[in-house]
Formats: structure tokens, C-alpha cells, sequence
């Protein structure tokens, strides 16, 4: 028989969601194991706990609330395997034995709830309690992938040093990325601008014998308009491959990085500088100091 305390009905009505509800409920009941899957247990508890709540939502005190719980448990255990006309006997005996304990207007509300539910669906509450329902258990074959064995701890990275690895990389990915996207877009626009001029080309081809000075004009014009087209696409490319390289370059720079791994890294130019000329000196100038200096060498030589 199902015995919940006061404290302990209260503490179920209080709780923040019905699952650790029933939870406290599965405690208060002194169930060794349950198994949410169980039909019987699942089906139980529900009634159990459907009771409770209803007789709180009532406003019943809460030691009729505990007689109720325990009236509920008593009447759906001693009722397994008899028939319906057992159990309504059983009900008014019991409820018989609470008048007194629950008040007069309490069991009548209850009694209206209690036919409503448990004795409506009786059969139903009698099938799954006596009739073994068949387990279904369904297998799979899943193959389980071991775990790779850590490194030693010679070999391992301080965690700061690992995230600065990390960003790194993925830094670098993106610019990897970023460059097969640029050759794509090239040869898109080499392959636009030779199909172009190779029109441009069989427009020169088709002309036979002396043209007039306008077809002549517009063929010019198209041939120019041709190269001018992959010039200027060849040139933006070069710029954004430039552009694009120098942000990825900042952004490596801008990350900032242990001091246990030294100095960063000095990015190569990818043409070499040259010293640029003084302002106010020009080469001319240069030549003629250094033809003056050759002369006095020699002067002071004789």
C-alpha cells in the first residue's frame, strides 16, 4: 500500500515540472527499480500521481490528499483479475472506512473523479495488468570506434598555446580557400576574354578583299575593346589577390602570440625592394660625383 507523508505531498504538488514530480513520487512508492519503458509501472504511476494532483487542485487538506493516494492504490491493487462489479462492492466498503478521515464533500467530489477514470476505462486497467504484453527488444550492430590513446604529457601543448595554434590554422585554411576561389574566378575571366577575342579574331578572318574605312573602324574598336577587357581583368585580380593577402597577413599578425614561441614569423615580400633614390638627387648627380671623385684620385696620384 502507497503511504505519502504530508511533507511528501507537498513537496510533489511544488515541484517544477511533472517528470521530477514523478520522480519523487517513484521514491515515495519504494520502488526498487523502474523502467520508464514498463507499461504496468508507467500506467501506475500515472494514476497515482493524477490522483494526488486532482485531489490538490480540489483544495483537499493534505492528510486527505495522502488517504486519497493511498485509497487509489489500494483500490487498483486489490482489483486486478475481479470483475467490475467486485470493485464498485470493494470502492463503497473502503470509502465507507474513510468517512470521518476525508470529509463528506471531499469523497463525493473524488468519488464523481474516481468512476470517471479509473471505473470507466476498468477493462482497460484489467488488460494491461494481467495480459504479459510481448517485450520488444530491437538489436543493432554498431561498430564502436576506440578512442586514440592521448599523447605523453612530454608531448602535449599548453592550452594557450594550443588555441593560438588552432586559430592560426583555421586562419590559414581560409586563406587557402580563398586563393583556390581566385584561380576559379580567373580562369572564368581568361576563358571570357579569350572567347572574346577569338570572335574578335574571326570577324578580322571573314573579311574578304578591301573593307571601308567604318567596318574597319568598328573591327578595330572590337579587337581594342577585346584586349582592354582582359587587361583591366587581369589588373583587378592582381589588386584583390594583393588586397586579400595583405588582410590574411594582418590578421596572422593581429593574433596574438605566446612568448613561448618566440618571435613571429617575417613575412617575404613577393618582389624584392629596391633602395629608392635620395629626394633632390638624381642619378645624373650620382654619376657626376662619383666621375669627380675618380678625377682627384688621380690628381693626387701625379
Amino acid at each position: 500500500m502507497a503511504t505519502v507523508t504530508t511533507e511528501q505531498a507537498r513537496d510533489i504538488a511544488y515541484s517544477e515540472n511533472k517528470q521530477e514530480a514523478k520522480e519523487k513520487l517513484v521514491e515515495c512508492l519504494n520502488w526498487t527499480t523502474y523502467i520508464v519503458d514498463n507499461c504496468r509501472q508507467s500506467v501506475m504511476l500515472d494514476y497515482l500521481y493524477d490522483s494526488l494532483m486532482f485531489s490538490v487542485k480540489k483544495g483537499f487538506p493534505w492528510k486527505q490528499v495522502c488517504l486519497i493516494v493511498q485509497l487509489a492504490h489500494g483500490m487498483h491493487q486489490e482489483t486486478i483479475g475481479k470483475p467490475i462489479t467486485d470493485a464498485v462492492r470493494l470502492y463503497k466498503t473502503k470509502i465507507q472506512g474513510c468517512v470521518g478521515k476525508i470529509s463528506e464533500r471531499n469523497i463525493k467530489i473524488y468519488t464523481d473523479y474516481f468512476f470517471s477514470t479509473f471505473m470507466q476505462h476498468y477493462r482497460l486497467y484489467q488488460y494491461v495488468f494481467t495480459q504479459d504484453q510481448d517485450s520488444t527488444v530491437p538489436k543493432y550492430d554498431m561498430a564502436i570506434d576506440v578512442p586514440v590513446p592521448p599523447l605523453g604529457l612530454k608531448d602535449g601543448k599548453i592550452l594557450h598555446i594550443w588555441d593560438y595554434e588552432q586559430k592560426l590554422s583555421e586562419i590559414e585554411q581560409g586563406e587557402e580557400h580563398r586563393k583556390n576561389e581566385r584561380l576559379k574566378e580567373k580562369e572564368q575571366y581568361f576563358s571570357q576574354d579569350d572567347e572574346i577575342l577569338q570572335t574578335s579574331y574571326k570577324d578580322v578572318e571573314r573579311l574578304e578583299g578591301s573593307a571601308d574605312r567604318e567596318t574597319l573602324s568598328m573591327l578595330i574598336q572590337e579587337v581594342t575593346g577585346a584586349h582592354v577587357s582582359a587587361i583591366t581583368h587581369n589588373l583587378k585580380a592582381s589588386v584583390d589577390e594583393i588586397r586579400e593577402d595583405l588582410e590574411f597577413k594582418l590578421e596572422k599578425t593581429s593574433l596574438p602570440r605566446p612568448q613561448e614561441l618566440g618571435p613571429p614569423p617575417r613575412f617575404r615580400p613577393k618582389s624584392p625592394v629596391r633602395a629608392k633614390t635620395p629626394p633632390g638627387r638624381s642619378k645624373s648627380g650620382n654619376k657626376k660625383s662619383r666621375e669627380s671623385r675618380s678625377s682627384k684620385s688621380r690628381g693626387s696620384k701625379n
